[in-house]
Order: structure tokens, then C-alpha cells, then sequence
């Protein structure tokens, strides 16, 4: 018997693993944009409150509301998912059950799902704040209609004061305008300023008993105005777009008895 004749090795075609398929749940709305929005009439009963209540609303506003649906009715459908909960129109709703309307306009967005839904009820509220008002427009068309002797408070929902301004907006006085604050401060503990025509100013401490005598020279105050300070720190309590220092006292700092104390001897010497 010959000898086996070696072989040669079988060589295997290495095989790449098919890449790996990430799946990521997506928001993204695939029917067409030519969706048909059809009204349709439901009692206000059947309609489902959202459990996330985006918005807070003001007593105002519910008054303005009630008085628009009663002058105009219901001219903005509701809408509503599948299920007939709320997408948008939660205070129209509100009002109709307060009216006791038998129906309202709705229209279905049936073919959004919970979370398209819940996507499009944020961006409805929050739309309408990256406007603002042309307040040039805004002025003719108040004035417009205030030549036909309406009562712009409640046909607009503008209150009284607001109308003053945007109808009679005042005038800029250049010297009404305050120059800028000094880059270094001057002033010290103790410092009075007196201004022309009597005015005086104090940078004195409010817990000592000769800071008020000085200040007003023998003279006695008939009104006081006083903001003293709440014992809380400003940080994480006062927001604005300056950043605003810790007070020297009451910042947060003082027990309920202290600061007890300490608003009596301020209030004692005014």
C-alpha cells in the first residue's frame, strides 16, 4: 500500500456576521401631510382630560374665555387622540362643561400614537411664545375698533392698562434716562448724600440707633417704605438676568428667633 498522499488543508471562506441592526423607537410621522381633518361634533362628557396639564392659568383667563364663548361660541375644534383624550383645547373643554354645552367641535388625529400625541401637545403651548407682538399693527387695529364704541376689555382681553399703553405708549424722555452704575463704588458705610433741594441718601446700617437721626437731620418721615430682607439666600430663590449678591445679614443665615430680633430692632428704630 502506498502512502497517503498528504492533502491540503480546506480553506474555509470566512463569512462577515451581518451588521448588527440597531433599532431606535422614533417619533417621526409617516402618513401623508394631506391628512383630512373632518369636524365632527361630540359631547364634551366623552372627551378624556390629558394627565399632564402643561399650562397654569390665571382667574382672568377663565373669565375671558367664558366671555368669548358666549359672544362667539366654540370657533377653534378641540383636538383629540384615538381614544378622544385631549391634545389641545383643555380650557375650550373646561369652559363648554362650565356653559353646559351639549356638543363641541373636535377633530381626531386617530393616527398619531401616545407619543406623537403628547410630542404635538408641547409643541402646541409652546409655539405661540416665540412671537410677540407688532405693536405699531397691534395700536391701528385697537384704535379701529375702538371707533365703534366696544368695550375693548372684554372683546380683547387686554385689561385697561395695558390698552393705556399700547394706545398711548409714552414718550421716550432722554431726561428721564438714569446713567450707568460707576465701575468703582465711592460710597461707604456711614456715607450721606445730599442732593439739590433737600433730598438726602444714606449708606448707614438700619440696626444702629444713630443712622436714621442723621439722616433725617430733625426731620420726621410721613411715609415709610421698607423692604428688609426674608432671611432666605438669594441663590436658588431670585432669578434675573443679573446676578444679584447675598445680603450682608438675613440671608438665610438666622434662626427664627434671630431673625425675629433682628426685624424688630430695624422696625423699632423707623
Amino acid at each position: 500500500m502506498s502512502p497517503a498522499t498528504p492533502t491540503e488543508p480546506h480553506l474555509i471562506p470566512s463569512v462577515e456576521p451581518p451588521p448588527t441592526r440597531i433599532r431606535r423607537r422614533s417619533l417621526a410621522h409617516q402618513s401623508s401631510a394631506q391628512r383630512s381633518l373632518a369636524i365632527v361634533n361630540i359631547s364634551p362628557g366623552e372627551l378624556v382630560v390629558a394627565r399632564a396639564r402643561l399650562r397654569k392659568y390665571q382667574p382672568r383667563h377663565r373669565e375671558h374665555l367664558l366671555q368669548s364663548v358666549k359672544r362667539w361660541g366654540i370657533v377653534e375644534p378641540i383636538l383629540i387622540d384615538a381614544d378622544r383624550c385631549v391634545i389641545a383645547g383643555h380650557q375650550i373643554l373646561a369652559a363648554a362643561l362650565e356653559l353646559g354645552l351639549a356638543t363641541v367641535p373636535t377633530i381626531a388625529l386617530a393616527d398619531l400614537s401616545d407619543a406623537q400625541a403628547r410630542a404635538l401637545r408641547i409643541a402646541l403651548n409652546k409655539l405661540p411664545e416665540l412671537s410677540s407682538w407688532d405693536p405699531s399693527a397691534l395700536k391701528d387695529e385697537l384704535a379701529f375698533l375702538a371707533d365703534f364704541d366696544i368695550d375693548l376689555v372684554s372683546f380683547t382681553a387686554f385689561s385697561s392698562a395695558e390698552l393705556d399703553v399700547i394706545l398711548s405708549p409714552p414718550e421716550d424722555n432722554p431726561d428721564d434716562a438714569l446713567p450707568g452704575p460707576l465701575k468703582q463704588a465711592v460710597s461707604q458705610l456711614g456715607d450721606i448724600w445730599i442732593f439739590e433741594g433737600g433730598h438726602r441718601l444714606g449708606c448707614l446700617d438700619a440696626l444702629s440707633e444713630v443712622s436714621l437721626p442723621a439722616l433725617m437731620a430733625g426731620m420726621l418721615a410721613n411715609l415709610v417704605l421698607c423692604d428688609p430682607p426674608y432671611n432666605v439666600p438669594v441663590a436658588g430663590h431670585v432669578t434675573g438676568r443679573v446676578g444679584a449678591r447675598e445680603f450682608a445679614m438675613a440671608s438665610g443665615e438666622m434662626s427664627v428667633a434671630e431673625f425675629t430680633a433682628f426685624l424688630h430692632a430695624v422696625f423699632e428704630r423707623l
